[in-house]
Order: C-alpha cells, then structure tokens, then sequence
C-alpha cells in the first residue's frame, strides 16, 4: 500500500469515528430476561421460572454481566424451592451470574441459529456454557430472541438433591431456555 492509500485509509477512519462520536454510533442497550428452567425428575418433571435483575450493554465488543437471585427462582412448590435454594448455597452464593459478549447479541441474523459462549457462576464455580440463540426478531429499536442451554449441576460441583432414600433423583442437567428482551436507550428515551 503507498503512502498517499495508507494516508486515505487513517483519514477515513478518523472520519468514521469522528462521525460516530458525533452522532452516538455506539448503540447502548437495557435488557430483560425471563428464563424458564427444565428439571427432568423421576417423578414429577417441573418447569421452573426466575426474571434477570435488569442489565445493560453497549455494542463494543465488551462483555455484560446477566444475574439471577436465586431466591428468585421459582419451581411452583415452596419446599422445592426451598431444597433448590439449600442445593446452591443461597445464603452464602446469592447470585447466579452470566457473563456474555455483547458482539454476540450484535452479530445476531434474523432466520438463523446463532450459537454464544459464556461464562456462567453458580455457588462459586465459573464454566464456559455454550447456547443456542433462536427466535431473533428486531423492530423500533428493540430486539428480542431466546437463548437455550443445558446446565449440569456437577460441572458446578452441585448434589442434585434426592428424596425418598433415594428413590426419586434430580436429573443432573438442566435445560434452561432464556427469553432476552432488549431495547435501545435512544429509542427508549423517545
């Protein structure tokens, strides 16, 4: 490349930042999450459910932290949740945390199935969680899609508990579908 091309290509660079300062290029985003979460148990499966304490991103390639409470989560059955609870070490690790690469979400394509990798913290473990990111829609600045994915509770050094001497076992995987919702903060403020 000449000198007078490498000149061009730097001036329109700082140009196009230039122009992005100006205008707000980096899209910033405030997003929800509702996840349901799959527990296969030799009697009595159940579907439980927990909402994300809000979260925001921006479009530079960073990273977002998505935390659950996890005395948020719901089974449907108070003593379920209380055993859940205890299994997690609520009193002591209150928080489950996700941490996903916003390019992920940027880079998402209506009609395809786009795949992220995280990490995931429950009870003091981090693991890489590999998802599936399906249902992507996008219109007046919001964008909505699902993010599914097992988790097992061994790879967290989680007991699943048991009940009955035994008898009736929680499956170690759990299969957790989330549904992310998120709005730009430009189209919010209008």
């Amino acid at each position: 490349m000449s000198f007078s091309n490498s000149v061009k290509s730097i001036s329109c660079l700082a140009a196009f930042i230039a122009v992005g300062q100006v205008v707000g290029a980096r899209a910033e985003w405030m997003g929800t999450c509702q996840a349901d979460f799959a527990v296969g148990v030799t009697m009595d499966s159940f579907v439980g459910h927990v909402t994300t304490a809000p979260f925001a991103f921006a479009e530079d390639g960073g990273t977002t932290s998505v935390d659950v409470q996890i005395k948020n989560m719901d089974t449907g059955k108070k003593g379920r949740n209380e055993e859940m609870w205890k299994m997690f070490g609520a009193d002591k690790f209150a928080t489950i945390r996700a941490v996903v690469p916003s390019v992920g979400v940027v880079n998402l394509k209506a009609a395809t199935t786009n795949e992220l990798s995280f990490q995931l913290a429950i009870s003091g473990q981090t693991n890489e969680v590999k998802g599936v990111l399906t249902n992507f829609k996008e219109a007046d600045g919001k964008r909505m899609f699902d993010a599914a994915f097992p988790v097992s509770l061994k790879a967290f050094g989680l007991k699943a508990p048991s009940m009955m001497f035994g008898a009736i076992k929680v499956a170690d995987v759990v299969k957790v579908t989330a549904h992310v919702a998120l709005e730009s903060k430009a189209a919010a403020k209008l």
